[in-house]
């Protein structure tokens, strides 16, 4: 069964899970603002073209953006995801998908973190029907 919207956010949880995320990121250097997390999924919830859903197991969210060179292709871009349980990362992601297809979205772009995960993760998405698109590079300056 498909995850839905979440819009009254269980805020606890995804703060404490959010700063599990960003504790194993490439970002962990950066401070954890647990206010500013707040705010921000509070703006995802009350985006009409975003997505946020915490089980209390994991979370994600998302946003729904027209391609910059096509406009009326409508693209549905994962913006965090993290999961602590076996098949809760598959059922955040089907949830996405789900919400994705209902609001008309022609592709989802999903990202991945480039650490010890990796290989596994870009697996899983290709048996999911995803390809890899993309490499991200950071500077610090």
């Amino acid at each position: 069964m498909p995850l839905t919207r979440t819009f009254d956010a269980a805020f606890p949880e995804a703060v404490s899970l959010g700063a599990k995320f960003h504790a194993m990121s490439p970002w962990r250097h950066e401070a954890y603002d647990a206010e500013a997390v707040r705010a921000f999924l509070q703006s995802m919830i009350d985006n009409p073209d975003g997505y946020f859903v915490c089980t209390g197991k994991g979370l994600i969210g998302g946003i729904l953006i027209p391609l910059w060179f096509s406009p009326h292709v409508k693209l549905a871009v994962e913006m965090f995801w993290y999961s602590e349980e076996i098949g809760e990362g598959k059922k955040l992601r089907e949830g996405f998908e789900q919400w994705a297809n209902d609001r008309g979205a022609k592709h989802i772009q999903f990202s991945a973190l480039a650490d010890k995960n990796e290989d596994k993760l870009r697996r899983i998405m290709a048996r999911s029907g995803y390809d890899a698109i993309e490499v991200g590079f950071r500077k610090t300056l």
